[in-house]
């Protein structure tokens, strides 16, 4: 299954069972 390589989004990683979480990036609020 990983004799090529594939290119996939972090969504389509999570789904196929290669990642655990996504972490997206927050505006920093203003302190």
């Amino acid at each position: 299954d990983i004799d090529r390589d594939r290119y996939m989004s972090a969504e389509e990683a999570k789904e196929y069972g290669i990642i655990d979480n996504i972490f997206v990036k927050r505006e920093s609020e203003s302190n």
